[in-house]
């Protein structure tokens, strides 16, 4: 007993002959002091001195939009990409729940651009030169199903955090936490259930500022002519929010 008392005197005289620590507490490097002085104190005891969160996150609501990029797993004829609007409760620092919207941008690949036209081309050629050629088969041209929009319900989950100074302007708090989601995607030609799962970063800039980079695997079903496929993709996304 008379130990910690003594280590809590020792802590507390820190404090005072230290004003910075109290001024600046959440900067890297003003622990150093509490923790030498712990040390010296108990040689033979390891000690570490953990801060917790600077940026209070308990009941509080973070709106972003995002902007995602999609690899459309084994397909070669179109790129995607995605921009979208999430709003996100944040129950306290280890659990926050959410609603995303996205909208889909597609475009061909320089193989789909290739085989689309040298199937139109071959197609025209066929109807110039036989007008009866309707009952015959026609040059491929693939039929592409990409994804137009989806809905998402989320949770978050972060149970690893840290700091970091920031190019010598100052620290910068995060969380690494793992992402699960369901919803709805609509496609071309069909809608599907739609389910993610990843890992992510978040940044916290300051009481309101906030950054993140998440990478997550969707899968959903595809359909063309009545067959189903399922289909996977790895998604790359970027956002930046606002703490309220």
């Amino acid at each position: 007993m008379n130990k910690v008392i003594i280590l809590l005197s020792l802590l507390f005289s820190s404090f005072i002959a230290n004003g910075d620590i109290l001024k600046d507490f959440d900067s890297l490097g003003k622990n150093k002091v509490l923790l030498e002085n712990a040390q010296a104190l108990f040689p033979e005891k390891k000690i570490e001195i953990v801060q917790e969160r600077i940026v209070d996150r308990n009941w509080r609501h973070e709106f972003s939009p995002d902007y995602e990029v999609v690899s459309n797993g084994d397909n070669p004829y179109f790129h995607s990409q995605k921009l979208g609007f999430n709003y996100q409760l944040h129950i306290n620092p280890y659990w926050s729940v959410g609603l995303k919207y996205q909208y889909n941008f597609n475009w061909l690949t320089e193989e789909g651009d290739r085989i689309i036209e040298d199937g139109r081309a071959k197609q025209d050629a066929i109807y110039r030169d036989d007008p009866n050629s309707r009952e015959k088969p026609d040059p491929f041209i693939p039929e592409l199903n990409w994804a137009q929009e989806n809905y998402l319900a989320f949770v978050n989950w972060y149970p690893i955090y840290g700091k970091f100074k920031f190019l010598n302007s100052g620290i910068v708090h995060f969380d690494l936490y793992t992402h699960l989601a369901a919803g709805q995607i609509k496609l071309r030609y069909n809608n599907s259930d739609l389910y993610q799962f990843g890992i992510g970063t978040g940044l916290w800039w300051s009481q309101h500022i906030t950054s993140r980079i998440e990478y997550k695997f969707s899968t959903y079903k595809t359909e063309l002519y009545k067959d189903q496929s399922s289909i996977q993709t790895g998604n790359l996304s970027l956002s930046v929010g606002y703490l309220l």
